[in-house]
Order: structure tokens, then C-alpha cells, then sequence
């Protein structure tokens, strides 16, 4: 007689991810004016355009009285915090990277920044990077 023994079989791993929420360290106040503020917010990593929507998002932002957002700010969203030193965007000869608190257009070869100001999102170092060269004249 053949006997069965079933082995005990092992729990699945829940992997219970964690809510999308703004850290409150990553919200600045650029502008504030008379009628409505400027913020610069730097997103969470696996935010979405559409989770910006969601008031959970928020949460932690909100009870920071100088992070909290209010009725007619403006926001400004940027991608999730990079790594100071980073590159985004580069031709061969100029690159986008990351300082730490601005983005920056410098010289492949030898490193040094080309453009002084720092700028706000990728999009506009990208564009000064492409305005650094000469038009063709037509």
C-alpha cells in the first residue's frame, strides 16, 4: 500500500508596494507672489500624470506648513530627484546634467558649464543646449 504525503506548500511573498506620496523636502516655493505662488515639486518615482490627481498624494505635502499647497499655486512638476552629477541628454560634444539643485548645459571634453544659469526642467536646458549653436544663414 502506497501512502501520499502532500508537501506543506510555501506562502506566496506578498509584495505590498508603498503609496505614491510627495516628500514635502522636495516642494519649493520659487515665486511668491500677491495673487497665487510659483512651486517647484519634484515628482516621486513612479508617479504618474494621472496620480496627480489623487489627494493621497498630497498627504505628507500638505501638513508641512512650508510645503502645503494652496488654491491658485502654480506648479511646476519635475521628474523624481536625480543624483547630483547625472546626464539626461547629450550630442557628442555638449550634455544636459544635473548639479543638485538646477539642470546645466556643459562641454563633454573638458566638463566646464557653458550656460551660467541653471535651469528649472530638462526641457529647457535641452532647448539651450540646442540654441548654443550657430543657425544656418539662409
Amino acid at each position: 500500500m502506497a501512502t501520499v504525503v502532500k508537501t506543506a506548500e510555501k506562502p506566496k511573498e506578498v509584495v505590498e508596494e508603498l503609496p505614491i506620496e510627495v516628500d514635502p523636502k522636495r516642494v519649493v516655493i520659487n515665486v511668491d507672489g500677491f495673487a497665487w505662488r510659483t512651486v517647484l515639486v519634484r515628482m516621486p518615482e513612479r508617479a504618474t500624470q494621472e496620480s496627480l490627481r489623487e489627494p493621497k498624494i498630497w498627504r505628507r505635502a500638505q501638513c508641512s506648513p512650508q510645503s502645503a499647497l494652496k488654491e491658485r499655486d502654480h506648479l511646476e512638476k519635475v521628474g523624481s530627484y536625480r543624483d547630483k552629477g547625472s546626464t539626461f541628454f547629450n550630442d557628442g560634444t555638449l550634455e544636459v546634467f544635473w548639479d543638485g539643485a538646477a539642470y546645466g548645459v556643459r562641454r563633454i571634453a573638458d566638463q566646464v558649464r557653458l550656460i551660467s544659469e541653471g535651469f528649472l526642467t530638462e526641457g529647457q536646458a535641452i532647448a539651450a543646449l540646442r540654441n548654443w549653436y550657430p543657425k544656418k544663414a539662409g
